[in-house]
């Protein structure tokens, strides 16, 4: 799942962050989640600096918990 997940991210994360995932509400506002298999990769999007930030990827079931 590691190699997976890295190319999700070096993939079309890099390329696009706001194509792939889905922005997330309440707790995790400002956050977006995109999904690979039953992982889910939670990141940050920073347009002005291009820059997007990977908070976390978990197994579906822990990644909207709060931490």
């Amino acid at each position: 799942m590691r190699h997976a997940a890295l190319e999700s991210i070096f993939g079309p994360i890099a390329d696009n962050p706001n194509r792939l995932g889905k922005p997330l509400v309440g707790e995790l506002d400002g956050l977006w989640s995109a999904r690979r298999g039953d992982y889910r990769i939670i990141y940050e999007i920073f347009d002005d600096d291009q820059i997007v930030l990977i908070h976390r990827v978990q197994h579906r079931r822990d990644a909207y918990r709060p931490r």
